[in-house]
């Protein structure tokens, strides 16, 4: 998102368990949440690449999202879905936030619209829908 170019996220991700978090700036949860996505992309390693969705609502607004993530101080990867066609490609429902967990093969494992409230719940997710263990908490 930071240099404004597209990209084919299905290509860039490929190959990996991938863990989509499907957020807005305008849902007050994503902003507690998203920081736990940050750490999971920065634990992850080689073991699984970790995407935040912007909404198709707001996603046409890139300084909006770029502002939020610099308020929160979060550094993932992050794309906005402005025509909503990565949310309707993994099945995310229009709840914020939502987590959607694909295996390696690109088959989605699970969708969870709900808040991850710690690190320790959301790397127990990844354990459980897709079977990557990330190790103690750091």
């Amino acid at each position: 998102m930071g240099d404004g170019s597209t990209i084919d996220v299905g290509a860039a991700t490929a190959g990996k368990p991938l863990v989509i978090n499907m957020w807005a700036v305008w849902c007050l949860p994503c902003r507690r949440e998203l920081p736990l996505f940050d750490r999971l992309s920065a634990a992850s390693g080689d073991k699984l690449n970790v995407l935040a969705v912007h909404a198709r609502e707001g996603g046409d607004k890139p300084y909006f999202v770029l502002k939020f993530l610099q308020e929160v101080g979060v550094h993932l990867p992050v794309v906005t879905d402005p025509q909503g066609s990565i949310a309707q490609a993994v099945k995310a429902p229009r709840v914020f936030p939502s987590t959607v967990f694909i295996r390696a093969d690109g088959s989605v494992a699970a969708v969870l619209p709900r808040v991850f409230e710690t690190y320790e719940d959301l790397t127990g997710a990844v354990r459980e829908q897709l079977g990557v263990d990330l190790g103690a908490a750091s």
